[in-house]
């Protein structure tokens, strides 16, 4: 990897830390790729995804859920990737993409699983110096995410169910949702997108737990840090200039919890 980018890598990494007491205190499970794959662009950007996606098994319907049982878990699946381009004092964020998809998720008496694509949605960011009409710049739709590998996602939950990839099944219905409606967003980069989640279904307001609060904060935080590329993209500082109201960051969506 380029040495300019090394930082970003290194900020990668660390979120596995970040993510984990969160996610394992609800006894769920997660795979988290520890290193960025690259591809150079010839004008010297360069283009960084996960080796395999971001995987969460057994994963609550919702943080405040009392159900417990398999049958009210599922399987959560992120991936995406990131466009950086070098800057003055930093790397900056270009462009990116995010995608999720929640399986419901049945284990067979042989220990294999049978996963059923109930919901999922991808977030857009398109490049603000070069916008197609009619998108916004940044945007979610839902649908199945194309991209996805399949062979991919089979090996990650294969690798958290302790099972092989033939013994995991998917069903993933064509046509999930309005797939043309482009809803506007704020920036919904991966980094984003896992926040929403672990927010979602495993931080609950009224729980007893002193640690969550403190924990959720510190990955609030952890977004602003400046080893950061993507916190301050070029497509967001674009609406900055185009528009009267402050653009916030995603670690500013949470006021109750910083």
């Amino acid at each position: 990897m380029a040495r300019e980018f090394d930082t970003f890598h290194r900020y990668w990494m660390d979120w596995e830390a970040k993510l984990k007491p969160l996610i394992s205190r609800h006894q769920a499970q997660l795979l988290f790729p520890a290193r960025l794959t690259e591809t150079l662009k010839d004008d010297g950007s360069i283009d960084l995804s996960p080796a395999h996606p971001i995987c969460i098994a057994n994963a609550p319907q919702k943080a405040a859920s009392g159900k417990r049982g398999a049958s009210h878990r599922n399987t959560l699946v992120i991936d995406g990737g990131f466009h950086l381009r070098s800057g003055a004092t930093a790397p900056y964020l270009v462009q990116g993409r995010c995608s999720l998809s929640v399986f419901s998720t049945t284990i067979r008496e042989d220990d294999g699983r049978d996963l059923v694509e109930i919901d999922a949605m991808h977030f857009d960011m398109e490049k603000a110096e070069k916008p197609t009409a009619y998108h916004p710049i940044f945007h979610v739709q839902r649908d199945v995410d194309s991209r996805l590998d399949e062979a991919k996602l089979k090996s990650v939950v294969a690798q958290l169910a302790r099972t092989t990839p033939d013994k995991i099944t998917l069903d993933r219905g064509p046509g999930l949702g309005t797939q043309h409606l482009r809803l506007p967003t704020p920036q919904m980069d991966l980094f984003a997108v896992l926040t929403a989640v672990v927010a979602d279904f495993f931080c609950n307001g009224a729980d007893k737990d002193t640690n969550v609060k403190p924990q959720f904060r510190a990955m609030l935080e952890f977004l602003r840090h400046p080893s950061n590329a993507a916190r301050n993209g070029f497509a967001t500082r674009h609406l900055m200039g185009q528009s009267d109201e402050i653009w916030p960051c995603p670690a500013a969506w949470y006021p109750e919890s910083a």
